[in-house]
């Protein structure tokens, strides 16, 4: 779903993010004048989801450790976190350090 124009934002879910959700992880892609970028956006909540299934599946040393590249953490994820979270990290100068650069 694109959830902004400028910069486009796209969001690839199959969760409606209109209101907040707690236990729940997103990729986020980005275009900009610069290029292509990308991101995975997820909860503190859903972390210890993932650890914890993978506790018991046996995945990722069974639960001792989650990872992914280009994560940005939130407390909680909505199309407005996402938004604020990318205008922030442009503001900062963090954004090409925080996502993934898709081309070039």
């Amino acid at each position: 779903m694109t959830i902004s124009t400028d910069p486009m934002i796209i969001v690839f879910s199959s969760e409606d993010l209109e209101l907040p959700a707690v236990d729940v992880n997103v990729d986020v892609e980005v275009h900009t004048e610069t290029g292509r970028w990308s991101a995975t956006f997820g909860t503190l909540t859903n972390i210890e989801t993932l650890m914890q299934a993978h506790a018991v599946s046996g995945e990722c040393a069974g639960g001792l450790y989650e990872w992914a590249a280009d994560m940005i953490l939130v407390r909680e994820l909505s199309y407005d976190v996402i938004r604020a979270t990318i205008a922030q990290l442009q503001r900062d100068g963090e954004f090409e350090s925080a996502f993934c650069r898709l081309d070039g």
